[in-house]
């Protein structure tokens, strides 16, 4: 292994994470065994997001990957222009995720098929999206370097509002009881 950047995701009893290795790792959460291990052309800071039998996570080869839970078959694999540091977020059917080529990417959960994407406007040499999107009620929240939170809308990336901050903005955005926190 190497180091880890990603946060770990347990579900039914198996740890996912992500390595600088290049590698996503399943681990049996009680013995620690290593059940398989499935690598990619970059190092993973993306945590996964684990979905209807499926993990979902970026790598910095520029891919958004989706690989089946049990085995770590691949299932499908999106090209993306940029690194993918951000953590997805599945949610109406699509897997929601930043790259620092400056979009947020509405893909297919089934297919990897790019529904919508939504390009951040700023300085190409000095910006990215680092921050991991959320959703909540219909509505996907994310923002980028250019120092601007978005909200648009899940199933079309139609903007609802957008809000400039006076500097640039790493961190995720959290909603809990109708209340948006960054």
């Amino acid at each position: 292994g190497g180091p880890v950047y990603s946060s770990p995701v347990v579900q039914n009893n198996t740890v996912y994470a992500g390595s600088y290795d290049t590698n996503l790792y399943s681990i049996n959460a009680r013995t620690g065994e290593v059940a398989w291990k499935f690598q990619t052309g970059g190092e993973i800071f993306s945590t996964p997001a684990v979905s209807g039998g499926t993990v979902y996570f970026g790598s910095r080869d520029g891919f958004v990957y989706a690989v089946d839970a049990k085995t770590g078959s691949l299932l499908w694999k999106y090209e993306t222009e940029g690194p993918v540091v951000t953590s997805p977020v599945v949610a109406e059917g699509r897997v929601l995720i930043g790259s620092k080529d400056l979009y947020l990417y509405a893909l297919n959960a089934k297919t990897g098929a790019r529904e919508w994407r939504n390009r951040l406007p700023d300085y190409e040499k000095y910006s990215g999206v680092y921050s991991s999107p959320a959703y909540s009620d219909g509505a996907v929240y994310y923002a980028g370097k250019n120092g601007i939170l978005y909200s648009s809308a899940a199933s079309t990336g139609g903007r609802n509002w957008s809000q400039r901050f006076e500097s640039a903005v790493y961190s995720s955005p959290v909603i809990k009881d109708g209340v948006l926190y960054i």
